[in-house]
């Protein structure tokens, strides 16, 4: 859940849910400020999982940016990963 703090071992699994007000142009998922993954759907509503697997040892911290085609965004609280 946005906001936890989870201890993981192995591969991270990201599960992403948007229910957008317009079609949603862009969806990033970032960790450490750095741009993993990009999905572009042009829908409203949008469900992905997205699994990191090249994770960093030590503390991480993941969040999605959500863009719709009218430029509205929106930023997922992140989540605190230890490895």
């Amino acid at each position: 859940m946005q906001g936890d703090i989870v201890k993981a071992h192995g591969d991270f699994r990201l599960m992403v849910n948007v229910i957008g007000t317009r079609p949603v142009r862009q969806i990033d998922i970032i960790r450490n400020q750095q741009f993993l993954h990009v999905v572009q759907p042009m829908k409203k509503e949008v469900s992905f999982t997205y699994i990191d697997n090249q994770p960093q040892p030590g503390d991480s911290y993941y969040y999605v940016r959500v863009i719709q085609v009218d430029d509205q965004m929106a930023w997922s609280s992140p989540i605190w990963v230890t490895r």
